[in-house]
């Protein structure tokens, strides 16, 4: 571990942005501090993820399952508040991060697999724009639902593809859905040019991942069924769920 952790520092530390000399560029989140070195002394039982921010810019986050207290000395080596470099950038990206996993979490707990040939539930939500949309909108249509966060990148490597089937199909309902605020969606939404409509600020969906993440695509035909679903994303799995759509827009109600 020790060995992993010195490599992945040195090779962030490298790749670095310059900054102010009056700031300091982090490389480790530790519970609401940030470091520039990985501090000793941490209490035990955690694991490591990165956190993006900026352009190829990442944190590594020293992860609790349970919320613990740093040790004094630990705490003394955090960087000030005033001397972290970047902060519009990083915690934006740390509060997405933190989200994410809050909710995968609620997902794990929650789980209910999604069963192909059931009912699609009822379900009514709010998207990006305050207008209410549920299942009065999909009766009698395809419907397309497409589960996606900010931080997910092939979420937003797939979204230009995604908008060409709306123009494809211009009579199936195409929603995605974040947990996220319309102020967090709506910069990536617009940058990418994904042109669905967005539901935000809702959770009801991700008891389906299963613990497969995200992206998740799922396609439910004129009668209300689910009749495909596609964890993550690559040309296979884009083909497979547009082969799904064009069956069950020729599907007889």
């Amino acid at each position: 571990m020790k060995k992993l952790l010195s490599f992945i520092t040195a090779f962030l530390i490298m790749g670095s942005l310059c900054v102010s000399a009056d700031t300091v560029e982090p490389t480790y989140y530790v519970q609401g501090h940030f470091f520039k070195e990985m501090p000793k002394n941490l209490p035990e039982d955690y694991s490591l993820s990165f956190i993006s921010y900026g352009e190829g810019k990442r944190l590594i986050h020293i992860v609790y399952n349970e919320a613990v207290t740093l040790p004094d000395d630990v705490l003394s080596a955090a960087i000030p508040e005033d001397q972290l470099a970047n902060p519009d950038l990083i915690w934006p990206a740390v509060t997405s991060s933190l989200q994410f996993i809050s909710v995968s979490e609620e997902a794990r707990k929650n789980r209910e697999p999604l069963t192909l040939g059931s009912a699609f539930p009822k379900f009514t939500a709010v998207d990006i724009d305050g207008v209410e949309c549920g299942s009065k909108d999909i009766e009698g249509k395809v419907m397309v639902l497409n589960l996606w966060y900010t931080g997910c990148g092939p979420c937003r490597k797939e979204m230009p593809e995604l908008s060409k089937w709306r123009e494809q199909y211009p009579d199936v309902v195409f929603l995605s859905s974040t947990w996220e605020t319309a102020d967090i969606a709506r910069p990536v939404l617009e940058k990418c040019g994904f042109t669905w409509r967005h539901i935000v600020n809702d959770r009801q969906f991700l008891k389906w991942l299963n613990g497969r993440g995200f992206p998740m695509t799922i396609v439910v035909d004129k009668q209300g069924i689910v009749r495909h679903y596609e964890n993550g994303s690559n040309p296979e799995k884009l083909a497979s769920i547009l082969k799904a759509i064009d069956t069950a827009c020729n599907d007889k109600p």
